[in-house]
């Protein structure tokens, strides 16, 4: 019995699967930055004097996170090349 079996179309499908949902995930990612960002402006919607400064910040953390998050996906998929 063989110890190591590859399937080099099921790798090379699940490679792109991962690097597609990390393409999609930001520019989701940064389209949504941009709407916070225009929202949190004195004429963009939501502007309170001391908290939208705030919003903005926990967004931008928030956003960083996630982007740290999803190029984990990428890396995987390259890594799995």
């Amino acid at each position: 019995m063989a110890d190591i079996s590859l399937r080099y179309q099921t790798i090379m499908d699940v490679h792109d699967h991962l690097h597609a949902a990390y393409e999609s995930t930001v520019a989701s990612l940064t389209d949504m930055q941009t709407k916070v960002d225009a929202l949190v402006q004195q004429d963009g919607g939501l502007w309170m004097n001391q908290t939208s400064p705030v919003i903005q910040t926990v967004y931008d953390n928030f956003t960083a996170s996630a982007k740290l998050f999803v190029d984990n996906f990428d890396s995987f998929a390259v890594g799995s090349r």
